[in-house]
């Protein structure tokens, strides 16, 4: 998993197991996690990372496309995949979601593909860096 954006880390997760697939833990919805800073009153989660993947420590100043850890299965999840999710405040699910836009980036949305393109963050994108 690599960083969307340049940030701080604010917050971090990185000893919960992953679960078996189809189980969730919903104790710890972002499972092993990153938060990111990157505007005031602009914060980045990347949730469901694998345990003892996360390559950051709270504090440290990253830039865009830096690792940040490995897509894995914890938290509240039931199959590997990566969560992002961008807020007005560090806490999750205490703030006001935010609608983040990707830049020059390639798109596969609904079996169509869309090449250096600015896109909105939707459910079921698949992205990549061209």
């Amino acid at each position: 998993m690599l960083a969307p954006a340049d940030g701080e880390v604010v917050s971090l997760a990185d000893t919960l197991p992953d679960n078996p697939l189809g189980v969730k833990d919903a104790n710890n919805p972002l499972g092993n996690h990153v938060v990111l800073r990157v505007a005031p009153d602009r914060y980045v989660f990347l949730a469901h990372m694998r345990r003892g993947t996360v390559a950051v420590k709270l504090g440290d100043h990253i830039k865009r496309g830096a690792l940040l850890g490995r897509c894995g299965n914890s938290g509240n999840s039931d199959f590997p995949h990566v969560h992002m999710h961008v807020q007005d405040t560090p806490v999750f699910n205490t703030g006001t979601g935010q609608n983040p836009e990707f830049t020059g980036i390639n798109v596969e949305l609904s079996g169509k593909r869309f090449d250096h393109v600015d896109w909105p963050l939707i459910r079921g994108l698949f992205v990549w860096n061209p």
